[in-house]
């Protein structure tokens, strides 16, 4: 539970300094790799804190007013309405979040 936190404030943090879609990729990484956690763990609790971030960003910014934004960008792609751009964008960075989680705790420290 406590690194699921860790990585989750990781992301929050580092999105608030630099908004970037590289924190999605390094943070589970770093987090599963600084950890020594297996790689179906690292792959969890990078898919968790991943997805319930940009679940979370993407809810807040389609409430705060980019219904518009998220309507024309569903219409291109001819998914229906806006909001299903919220519950698929969580999806896609939990895919990443787990790819790189996972990648992370695969890492093995060196042998001497």
């Amino acid at each position: 539970m406590i690194f699921f936190l860790l990585t989750l404030l990781g992301l929050i943090f580092l999105s608030l300094i630099v908004p970037a879609w590289i924190w999605l990729l390094a943070v589970p990484f770093l987090s599963a790799c600084l950890a020594r956690m297996g790689w179906k763990k690292g792959a969890f609790i990078g898919a968790a804190a991943a997805g319930l971030f940009w679940f979370g960003a993407a809810a807040i910014a389609y409430i705060a007013g980019a219904r518009i934004v998220a309507d024309r960008v569903a219409g291109v792609f001819g998914i229906g309405p806006g909001l299903v751009l919220v519950p698929l964008t969580g999806f896609l960075a939990a895919l990443i979040g787990g790819i790189s989680g996972a990648a992370g705790g695969l890492v093995q420290p060196p042998k001497q």
